[in-house]
């Protein structure tokens, strides 16, 4: 099978799926949109500014986290951890405003130029710290599967496995350069999470996204919804996890479906799954875009930078 007929079944397969979710969200907006009724109940959320402080507070943790695991990652470079955090926090803004995760180029173009490293190097460990982000996505969605007895998330988790795979496929096709760079990228990943230090990092990434579900479940303890913490875990696991089909900047209408489902699996009312999806997200996009104008006013990247980042990745084309 020649590249170009693999790129075009990679992306008619991606684009079905996306159409899919595209259409099932239409679906949900149209049938349990009630903008009165969210309005009360972001109301209801925003009224206990304590609750709001706490889940910032948690989800500004879940990212020093994950920067913390990168900086393990590449700790023989001796990179000052605000780097990676930064880094992480462009990373997220972009993926905010961007309909596509442009964000990860930010972040490995960022790293290059603060860290002293080779775009290379600052690349592989971007991508090998979105495999270990997959994997423990995957792993807490098959667990949960398994624990709430939830059979149809099984064919999603093998959805998502596949859809890794062609991901990296599309990959290697698409940028034919990264293909030897990818094969060692895993080759290392493998390397250090078999260590001491790979553990660590494993466990820093895991805590990472029990924190990131304190949103979820914070925003649903503050409507007295039934939804215990652990459940939480899992919707939040099952909704991440689903933004390998995103489409739209920070994953509207993919993150509402996803979360709107694993909320009406776990026994919500379809319009309040609905309704809080909504409000989750709404409170990511705020402290997404917190971060930007914090960034912009403490760490600016110049238009030139960027625009360098783009030519970049253009090269491995």
């Amino acid at each position: 099978m020649g590249k170009t007929k693999q790129t075009m079944i990679r992306k008619t397969v991606i684009t079905i799926v996306r159409l899919v979710i595209a259409a099932f969200f239409i679906f949900i907006t149209y049938s349990f949109f009630d903008f009165s009724f969210i309005s009360k109940q972001a109301i209801r959320v925003w009224n206990q500014p304590f609750l709001i402080f706490v889940i910032t507070i948690l989800y500004f943790f879940a990212f020093v986290l994950r920067a913390r695991a990168w900086q393990l990652y590449l700790m023989g470079e001796k990179i000052p951890f605000k780097h990676f955090m930064i880094a992480i926090l462009y990373s997220l803004f972009l993926n905010h405003i961007l309909p596509v995760k442009a964000g990860d180029i930010a972040r490995t173009g960022y790293l290059s130029l603060k860290g002293g490293i080779s775009w290379g190097k600052s690349l592989e460990s971007v991508v090998a710290l979105r495999l270990v982000d997959l994997l423990i996505l995957a792993f807490l969605t098959a667990v949960g599967a398994a624990a709430f007895s939830i059979s149809i998330s099984y064919s999603f988790f093998i959805i998502l496995m596949v859809a890794g795979m062609l991901g990296l496929l599309g990959l290697s096709i698409a940028i034919p350069a990264l293909k030897k760079k990818l094969v060692e990228t895993i080759r290392h990943a493998g390397l250090i999470l078999y260590s001491l230090r790979g553990i660590k990092l494993l466990i820093l990434v895991f805590a990472s996204w029990i924190l990131e579900a304190f949103v979820l479940f914070n925003i649903t303890f503050s409507l007295s919804l039934p939804l215990t913490f652990i459940e939480s875990v899992w919707v939040n696991s099952f909704t991440i996890a689903g933004q390998v089909f995103h489409f739209a900047p920070g994953g509207i209408g993919t993150y509402e479906s996803f979360m709107s489902f694993s909320l009406a699996l776990m026994g919500l009312d379809a319009k309040q799954a609905y309704t809080v999806s909504l409000l989750t997200h709404g409170y990511k996009f705020l402290f997404s875009f917190g971060c930007g104008l914090f960034l912009a006013v403490f760490a600016p990247i110049s238009i030139r930078s960027l625009m360098d980042w783009k030519r970049r990745k253009e090269r491995f084309k």
